[in-house]
């Protein structure tokens, strides 16, 4: 069940913290370019990830164009999002995978596809998969990295996503 906590504010006009399975989720405004759902009030969607990168970088990244990334994104393979202080939309480093031949973590685009289904913005779906959530023992995305999809698509549904 949720309940409201209280409002709080950040970087990113957040409205309001719901209560939802034990872990705090903040709802944000729309009137920002940063629009998201972060489960540490404290901590803004720029400092989920080391490295925000921007789509040529990615492209240089995976040996593909910046078209290709934005295909990439487009089909849901990929997400990003814009923050505040960067220029362009910019996806984090923790999507990108080195073990694998495509480049990208596995599990990440079902993952994606799961959240936008249940109705998040891709900024929301950016900070759900950075932030830490205690059934996981990490973020969404550290999990997906060590090859633990399917315990994600678990936590997300047990939160009612």
């Amino acid at each position: 069940a949720s309940s409201n906590v209280g409002a709080v504010t950040d970087d990113v006009n957040v409205t309001t913290v719901n209560r939802v399975n034990s872990s705090a989720r903040v709802s944000v405004s729309q009137s920002t370019s940063c629009a998201a759902t972060c489960y540490f009030p404290h901590v803004s969607l720029r400092e989920l990830d080391e490295r925000w990168l921007p789509v040529p970088d990615v492209a240089e990244i995976l040996g593909v164009t910046p078209r290709d990334v934005r295909n990439l994104i487009r089909s849901q393979h990929l997400v990003g999002c814009r923050i505040p202080g960067l220029e362009g939309a910019r996806i984090p480093s923790a999507f990108l995978s080195a073990a694998r031949p495509d480049g990208l973590v596995d599990g990440l685009r079902g993952s994606i596809i799961q959240l936008r289904d249940a109705g998040m913005t891709d900024e929301q779906v950016v900070s759900w998969l950075l932030s830490p959530h205690p059934e996981l023992g990490g973020s969404p995305a550290a999990a997906m990295r060590e090859g633990r999809k399917h315990a994600v698509r678990r936590a997300a549904q047990a939160e009612g996503l």
